[in-house]
């Protein structure tokens, strides 16, 4: 991840994606692999059991380099994942 405050924002947000019914999203910046620089968007769902218990995160990502932030959000949207 580019900093630290990424790193934490990462782990902030799978906390709360755990704690909450609702979707979360967190649009964030790594470096890959191959040292190139990623501006994506991180979408995550909370995974239950049968049972109703939290038993993990199910996570989303989608490369935001060809497509601006309005029309990422507004293709989320038409899919039925909804911002927080």
């Amino acid at each position: 991840m580019k900093t630290p405050d990424d790193v934490i924002k990462l782990m902030v947000l799978l906390y709360q994606t755990q704690c909450n019914q609702e979707n979360e999203k967190l649009r964030f910046a790594f470096f890959s692999k191959e040292d190139t620089y990623v501006d994506a968007m991180l979408t995550t769902n909370k995974r239950i059991d049968m049972k109703g218990n939290t038993v993990g995160c199910f996570c989303f990502f989608a490369n935001c380099a060809d497509i601006t932030w309005d029309e990422l959000l507004l293709k989320t949207r038409e899919f039925g994942i909804h911002s927080s």
